[in-house]
């Protein structure tokens, strides 16, 4: 057991990738219209670019695909672009101190119509039964999936490009692939 918990406290280290930007894609601007969502009060939604690298080298991220073959920054990191979204109490001491991050699956966020029975857009002013308002939750949702592009209210992430790589599939012209289906 108390191995179990040493591996637990050490298991978030295994995780290297960095914040090393973040960049506000405009200013916060008010959620659902202005309207007051119980104690929690008004809400403010705030978008955003997080510039992530991670360490090539580092044997925990040779699950990524080619990443030994992607450019790197001035520290030797591979970096990508993801958009981020957050929707808070603005006045923060009426918050109740949680955020709950849900990384979108395609790009769609489901907490919203999931625990507030609203639609996944919380640009279209509906707060649906605000649930997660009401009791001061902040929500954050991070894009991570690089290959689609994010449809309006989407998100998404932006992954390096590697020279001579095409397709989703990551083939390379010299591939093996007969060229009629190329």
């Amino acid at each position: 057991m108390r191995r179990l918990l040493v591996l637990a406290l050490y298991l978030p280290l295994a995780a290297q990738a960095q914040v090393t930007r973040f960049e506000l894609t405009g200013p916060p601007e008010p959620a659902f219209g202005g309207r007051e969502s119980g104690s929690a009060g008004r809400y403010e939604r705030i978008t955003g670019r997080a510039t992530i690298a991670v360490d090539p080298a580092d044997t925990r991220n040779a699950v990524i695909a080619d990443i030994a073959l992607a450019p790197r920054n001035a520290q030797g990191r591979v970096e990508a672009t993801a958009d981020v979204v957050i929707l808070r109490p603005a006045e923060a001491s009426r918050g109740n101190g949680t955020l709950l991050v849900e990384v979108p699956n395609r790009g769609r966020k489901l907490a919203l119509p999931l625990f507030n029975d609203a639609p996944d857009d919380e640009r279209k002013g509906d707060p649906g039964n605000g649930f997660l308002y009401e009791r001061g939750f902040s929500l954050a949702w991070v894009g991570w999936q690089g290959d689609f592009r994010p449809a309006d209210g989407q998100l998404g992430i932006t992954v390096p490009r590697l020279a001579g790589v095409t397709g989703r599939c990551g083939r390379s012209r010299s591939s093996t692939m007969p060229a009629a289906r190329r």
